[in-house]
């Protein structure tokens, strides 16, 4: 359930539509959806409001207002990793899990953050803890799992993954929407 945070505590968003949330590939997710400008919860709807949805929660980054709907549109939480900032980090030959421990905000956690291996030279200027996160994903080849309500990251080994060989298609000649094509390889 989509939810919005108000003085009085987080409400449910129920009258929306073409609600949708977008993953990429490293875990960066976005939420949007659209919603009437008379429902009674878009007052709560600002720039920078917190919405929760599942596990996650989202800053509004946008709303597009037109007469009879608004669009919304926001992005995963990540301002507790963008308060610290530093002028030149720098770490030499540093295991992931020390580097997260040293850069990780107050209150969050990781999962499977000793399953890292190897060592990274990391050298940056100008950058929030939040950077030096998103440059880990390269340096030490990792994607994100995001959970911010619980304030925990999940690290996610590609490479580990292994294929279930179902693919779902949505470009198939399917004459009913009740059923899904699978197709296996």
């Amino acid at each position: 359930m989509l939810l919005v945070k108000t003085k009085h505590g987080f409400l449910p968003l129920e009258n929306r539509t073409n609600f949708s949330i977008t993953t990429e590939y490293e875990g960066e997710q976005s939420l949007s959806f659209d919603i009437q400008p008379y429902d009674s919860n878009f007052k709560y709807l600002n720039e920078e409001s917190q919405l929760q949805f599942d596990d996650n929660r989202f800053l509004v980054k946008s709303i597009n207002q037109r007469k009879d709907l608004a669009t919304i549109t926001a992005e995963i939480d990540m301002d507790d990793w963008k308060t610290n900032m530093y002028h030149h980090f720098t770490r030499t030959s540093i295991l992931f899990a020390d580097l997260l421990e040293y850069i990780k905000p107050s209150g969050w956690s990781f999962e499977g953050a000793g399953t890292v291996s190897g060592h990274a030279d990391i050298d940056m200027e100008g950058c929030s803890d939040y950077e030096i996160l998103m440059a880990c994903k390269q340096l030490y080849g990792m994607v994100y799992e995001y959970h911010t309500a619980s304030r925990q990251i999940k690290i996610i080994h590609p490479d580990r993954i292994q294929p279930r060989g179902l693919y779902m298609s949505d470009e198939l000649n399917v004459r009913r929407k009740t059923h899904v094509a699978f197709i296996a390889c």
